[in-house]
C-alpha cells in the first residue's frame, strides 16, 4: 500500500497541491495511500478537505439533478407534441379508413360473398361477430324448469343446453318446445354485428 507523509506544520499542509493529493489517492478503482493524522492541525486540515470535497460532491449531484429535470421537461414537451401530432394524423387516417369501410360494406350488401378488399397497402375486412343473448339466468331457469326441460336445469341454468331450445324472434326469444314467448327482460336475442377492420401495411 502506498503511504503519504504529511508535513508537520499547517503552512506545509497548505502547500500540498491537488496534484499531489490526486497522485496519493489514485482513481476510484485504487486503494488510496495510507495517511496518518497525528496532530490537531493535521486533523483539522483533513476535516477541511473532507468538507470541501463533500460539498463538491453535493454541488455536482445537485447540478446534475437540475440538468436532468430540465431535460425531462424537454422530453415531456417533445412527447406531448409528438402525441398531439400523431393523434391529429391518426384522426385523419380514420376518416379515410371509415370511407373505405363504408365502400366495402356497400359492395358486401350487393354481393355478400365479398367480405374483404385490398387497396394497395390498405386492407378492409368485414367479419360478423357471434350472436349473443342478454339474459337473467335465475328467471330463465324458472321458465325452462316449468317447461320440464330437465337437460337445462341442474343447480344452475345449463346455458349451452337451454340455448338449443330457444328460437330468436326479432329481438325476442321463443321457447320452441312450448311456443311460449320469453319476456325480453328475461332473455333477449342480440344479433352479432358485422365488424369492419382496416389495416395498413407499413
Amino acid at each position: 500500500m502506498k503511504t503519504m507523509t504529511l508535513p508537520d506544520t499547517l503552512a506545509g499542509l497548505r502547500e500540498i497541491d491537488d496534484m499531489e493529493l490526486d497522485e496519493a489517492m489514485g482513481d476510484t478503482t485504487e486503494t488510496p495511500a495510507l495517511v496518518r493524522v497525528d496532530t490537531e492541525e493535521k486533523a483539522q486540515w483533513a476535516a477541511d478537505k473532507a468538507e470541501l470535497l463533500r460539498r463538491k460532491v453535493n454541488e455536482i449531484m445537485h447540478a446534475a439533478g437540475d440538468r436532468v429535470a430540465i431535460l425531462q421537461e424537454r422530453i415531456e414537451c417533445l412527447q406531448a407534441a409528438a402525441t398531439h401530432d400523431a393523434q391529429r394524423y391518426a384522426h385523419r387516417a380514420e376518416f379515410f379508413e371509415g370511407a373505405l369501410e363504408g365502400y366495402v360494406r356497400d359492395i358486401n350488401a350487393a354481393d355478400p360473398k365479398t367480405k374483404s378488399r385490398s387497396f394497395g397497402a390498405v386492407h378492409v375486412a368485414l367479419r360478423k361477430q357471434p350472436d349473443t343473448y342478454e339474459r337473467d339466468d335465475a328467471a330463465l331457469l324458472e321458465i325452462v324448469s316449468a317447461a320440464g326441460l330437465t337437460d337445462c336445469t341442474k343447480t344452475l341454468l345449463a346455458w349451452a343446453e337451454t340455448k338449443k331450445h330457444l328460437v330468436p324472434a326479432g329481438d325476442g326469444v321463443v321457447l320452441k318446445d312450448t311456443g311460449d314467448i320469453i319476456p325480453a327482460d328475461v332473455c333477449r336475442f342480440v344479433p352479432g354485428v358485422v365488424k369492419g377492420t382496416v389495416t395498413v401495411d407499413l
